[in-house]
């Protein structure tokens, strides 16, 4: 989209454990090198959509020193909104790509908690995560 409307600013929101499930999207993007291409990655260290289980080297990688090392125009690490407030202006009057990470709390709820019906409530129940691992682990402690 953002090569395809190079006249428009385009914002991207993704998590950080998608973005480490693809990291050749970095590559790709700053070869392509939008200049009006803005990254945003909420970083939490959790997959929060799968239940809450820690991302790889969660509190280790830095993303934004990622995306410098792949070629991003700009990279910006942020853990205070205040902080990013003051520089929005900033990073949004450069040229990109530029990749923003964002330090944000998890919010880890199942389907169910998240509001609005399962999308197929004929089939049969499927155990969310923390269900599994307790089960696992009662039949490793069990020797089943």
């Amino acid at each position: 989209m953002a090569l395809a409307r190079p006249d428009t600013g385009v914002i991207i929101f993704d998590g950080d454990g998608s973005l480490q499930m693809n990291l050749g999207s970095l590559v790709t993007i700053a070869n392509k090198a939008p200049g009006n291409l803005y990254y945003f990655v909420m970083n939490k260290g959790v997959y929060a959509t799968t239940g809450g289980q820690d991302t790889p080297a969660a509190g280790q990688a830095c993303l934004s020193e990622m995306a410098a090392a792949a070629g991003y125009a700009h990279s910006y690490e942020f853990d205070d909104l205040e902080d990013f407030a003051m520089q929005a202006e900033g990073i949004f009057s450069q040229d990109g790509p530029t990749l923003i990470s964002v330090a944000v709390a998890p919010d880890i709820r199942l389907a169910d908690e998240r509001g609005g019906a399962p999308a197929r409530p004929t089939e049969p129940y499927l155990p969310h995560t923390p269900e599994v691992v307790a089960t696992l682990r009662e039949e490793v402690a069990g020797g089943s």
